[in-house]
């Protein structure tokens, strides 16, 4: 998620000259498998929920 996050900033970064009011939404982890193989996996009921 860190990765992914810094990338997009880097985008952000090269495009803000093209347009200032643009916006990275919608980043979340959809699956993953912990350590211990537990899954883990996005629960569309919490989807549209705003912070």
């Amino acid at each position: 998620m860190t990765g992914l996050n810094l990338a997009l900033l880097s985008v952000y970064d090269m495009m803000k000259d093209v347009d200032r009011n643009m916006m990275l939404s919608g980043i979340r982890l959809e699956s993953e498998t912990s350590s211990e193989g537990r899954p883990f996996l996005f629960d569309n009921a919490y989807e549209n929920i705003n912070f």
